[in-house]
């Protein structure tokens, strides 16, 4: 018998795979991302995106990661290493808002700012409930 949460964590796991998929389209250049548009940012912020972008590698590295790992997701297969591989990425982006941020100026974009943090609960959600298959890792 399938346990009741199976399908909070069938729908959770299937709006990550969509988010992350978004996301690797978005670093791509497929779909519109905020990192061509300054006014979105804190000077800081601005400053730290303008930098990474700069680079020429780590968004499309991050793109490439979000997509294979949304795919993961939405197939079903190897879960759990994608939920890991995520967990650097989606920390960061949610560091990212806490230390550097989004300019807040009106409830719009302290809305933006709040569903920054979606990425890194719904990763943690899948982490844990994926929790069984990483106690190997942890056996002596």
């Amino acid at each position: 018998m399938k346990r009741k949460g199976n399908y909070f964590y069938n729908t959770f796991r299937i709006i990550a795979g969509i988010f992350f998929i978004i996301v690797g389209g978005s670093k791509f250049g497929l779909l519109p991302s905020a990192v061509n548009m300054p006014e979105m940012f804190t000077p800081a912020g601005w400053a730290f995106i303008s930098a990474v972008n700069a680079n020429g590698y780590l968004f499309p590295f991050i793109g490439l990661v979000s997509l294979l790992c949304g795919l993961a997701f939405l197939s079903n297969r190897y879960v759990a290493l994608a939920a890991i591989l995520l967990v650097p990425i989606t920390l960061n982006f949610a560091l990212f808002h806490i230390f550097l941020g989004f300019s807040i100026d009106s409830v719009f974009h302290f809305f933006r700012e709040i569903i920054s943090y979606v990425p890194l609960a719904l990763n943690l959600y899948i982490l844990y409930n994926q929790r069984e298959k990483y106690k190997l890792l942890f056996k002596k």
